[in-house]
């Protein structure tokens, strides 16, 4: 897996495990606990979106750089050589 998504897919798992303590939490009678569980979790989402745009960003970057010819490149064809 390419290193630059990686801390994506962690922040992600951590945004549903903060979700899922914070229903616990709301279904125990913890409000404020269960209140402020839900805030982390929303800071946590904000900040995992901020890396998605910046990582979204350097790929297309990276894509400009990319060789024109590619995009129109077709291979030919080849006859199948197993029939």
């Amino acid at each position: 897996m390419p290193h630059a998504l990686r801390p994506g897919i962690k922040t992600g798992a951590l945004i549903i495990l903060l979700c899922t303590l914070c229903m616990g939490m709301l279904f125990a009678g913890w409000a404020q606990v269960g209140k402020a569980i839900f805030r982390t979790s929303l800071v946590v989402m904000a900040l995992s979106l901020v890396l998605s745009i910046i990582e979204i960003r350097m790929s297309d970057r990276a894509l400009e750089g990319h060789p024109k010819h590619l995009a129109t490149f077709q291979p030919e064809n080849h006859e199948n050589t197993l029939s």
